[in-house]
């Protein structure tokens, strides 16, 4: 069953195995939607800035042994897509997808996701990622707990799990994939819902974003053209239309 953006209540999240499937064909399912191959579309070939194709990784920091920096942990990556021309803001996953113990991205992404002092995410991990889903992006966000708090908290607290709540709170509860995949899916997508609800909502009523979208923009990696492209996420970050936030393969 398809879901749009707006708030979902756990019990009607898909599963993440069907979710899985549509990630797998999801390029060809948004190029027959939209009549694009901008989700292939070379790199090199671009000219300028036409789509947003956005590697968002998000991660926490593990305990640290003594004598060493606390180990990065990967909670989740998404491709974040959108194109001028179509109002909505595509969602991909690509982890936690399934979460089988046996499943690649299990045995090979996650053993290679690395961060390097300023956030940026390790050239193997990046390897895996192209190597095993043939990925495109132009940007990539690297979304540590602390960002996630700073997000949440800078748009007044989202709506999660039933209740209105900050970035702290809603990190204490959130399920992790290194424990429970499914429920740490299912916990982002609500998420991802409640954050791109808030954020159309404070667009609505005219409050200005770019404090927002700043924020983002700190954590910024691997910038095809880093003016326009920084331009044109600002522009979507802030603009006081929808976003119409949904997750490939949704109707």
């Amino acid at each position: 069953m398809g879901f749009q953006a707006g708030l979902l209540a756990k019990r009607d999240t898909p599963d993440s195995s069907s979710v899985l499937a549509l990630t797998e064909s999801a390029p060809a399912s948004l190029e027959e939607e939209t009549n694009n191959t901008f989700l292939n579309t070379p790199i090199q070939k671009q000219k300028t800035i036409s789509e947003i194709r956005l590697l968002l990784v998000s991660f926490a920091f593990g305990s640290q042994v003594a004598g060493s920096s606390p180990q990065p942990r990967l909670r989740s990556v998404w491709l974040v897509v959108y194109h001028p021309t179509i109002p909505r803001l595509f969602w991909i996953v690509i982890y936690p997808a399934g979460g089988q113990a046996g499943s690649p991205n299990l045995q090979t992404l996650v053993p290679q996701f690395q961060v390097g002092p300023n956030f940026e995410p390790g050239k193997d991990f990046l390897a895996a990622l192209q190597n095993q889903y043939q990925l495109n992006w132009n940007g990539i966000l690297m979304l540590d707990e602390s960002l996630l708090v700073q997000l949440v908290d800078s748009l007044g607290g989202v709506t999660f799990d039933g209740q209105n709540l900050d970035g702290i709170q809603i990190i204490e509860i959130m399920a992790v994939a290194w424990e429970d995949p499914q429920a740490a899916f299912n916990d982002q997508v609500e998420l991802i819902n409640a954050i791109c609800q808030r954020r159309d909502q404070l667009a609505a009523n005219g409050v200005d974003l770019t404090p927002v979208a700043n924020l983002l923009l700190t954590r910024l990696n691997d910038l095809s053209d880093p003016q326009a492209y920084l331009a044109q996420l600002t522009t979507l970050l802030t603009q006081t239309s929808p976003l119409n936030c949904q997750f490939a393969g949704s109707e």
